[in-house]
C-alpha cells in the first residue's frame, strides 16, 4: 500500500515540476518575444527621430540664418522673386519669396524651403551636402569650421564662453553634455545628427522677450538682422 502511495506521489511530483518547468519556460519565451518586440521598436523610434532631427536641419524656414540661407537668396534674387539685401537670414521678405516661387511652380504655398522647393530651384544638391557636413561626428579631439561654428552656436546660447579656436576640446565638450542635459539628449559630449538638429533649432529660434513694457514702434525692415 505504502509503495502504491509513494508511487502515486512521487508521479504527481514529476508532473508538476514539468508543468512547472513547461510554465518557466514559457514564460521565458514570452519575456524573450517582448523583449525583441522592445529592442524593434526602440531602434525604429531612434531611426526616425533621426530622420525627423536631419530633416529638421535640412529645411529652411523663417527664423533662419546662415550660408544655406544665403544660397537661397541669391538663387532668389536671380531668378526674380527676391529683391531684397543678401542677408542670411530668413526673414518675411524671404518666407514671401519662397511662398511666390511656390505658387507659380505649383508646389505647396507654406512659406518653407523643403526638399521639393530646394529642387525645383536647383540648390538641393548643394544644400544636401552642407547638410551632410554639418551632420557629421563631432567629438574630443576633431577640428575645423564646423567646430568653429559649434563653439559659436553654444556662446550665442549662454553653454560655452571659451576662445573660437576650432579645436574640440574638453571645455567645448563640457558646453555639449550641459546643451544635452539640459534638451533631453544623451549626455555623451558628442554632437551627432539628433545635437546639431537641438543647437541649430535653438540658434536659429528667435529671441523670447521678457520685457513688459510697450515695444517701440519701429519701421520694418525685412529681412535685416
Amino acid at each position: 500500500m505504502n509503495s502504491v502511495l509513494f508511487f502515486h506521489f512521487n508521479f504527481s511530483l514529476n508532473l508538476l515540476i514539468t508543468f512547472r518547468l513547461e510554465v518557466l519556460t514559457q514564460r521565458f519565451k514570452l519575456k524573450e518575444y517582448y523583449r525583441k518586440i522592445y529592442k524593434f521598436f526602440s531602434m525604429f523610434f531612434l531611426i526616425t527621430a533621426i530622420l525627423l532631427g536631419v530633416n529638421a536641419a535640412f529645411a529652411l524656414q523663417q527664423g533662419n540664418r546662415g550660408i544655406k540661407v544665403v544660397e537661397l537668396q541669391k538663387k532668389l534674387h536671380k531668378i526674380g522673386y527676391f529683391d531684397g539685401q543678401i542677408t542670411g537670414y530668413y526673414g518675411t521678405l524671404t518666407q514671401n519669396a519662397v511662398s511666390q516661387f511656390q505658387a507659380t511652380n505649383g508646389l505647396t504655398v507654406d512659406g518653407i524651403a523643403g526638399y521639393k522647393t530646394l529642387a525645383a530651384l536647383g540648390l538641393s544638391e548643394a544644400i544636401t551636402t552642407q547638410t551632410s557636413q554639418h551632420t557629421s561626428l563631432l567629438k574630443l579631439g576633431s577640428s575645423g569650421s564646423l567646430v568653429i561654428e559649434l563653439q559659436q552656436h553654444l556662446q550665442v546660447l549662454g553653454y560655452y564662453d571659451g576662445l573660437m579656436t576650432g579645436y574640440y576640446d574638453l571645455s567645448t565638450q563640457q558646453a555639449v553634455i550641459l546643451f544635452q542635459m539640459d534638451v533631453g539628449l544623451k549626455s555623451d559630449g558628442i554632437v551627432g545628427p539628433l545635437t546639431q538638429a537641438a543647437i541649430e533649432s535653438q540658434f536659429n529660434s528667435p529671441p523670447v522677450s521678457t520685457s513688459t513694457s510697450t515695444p517701440l514702434s519701429l519701421p520694418n525692415r525685412g529681412d535685416i538682422r
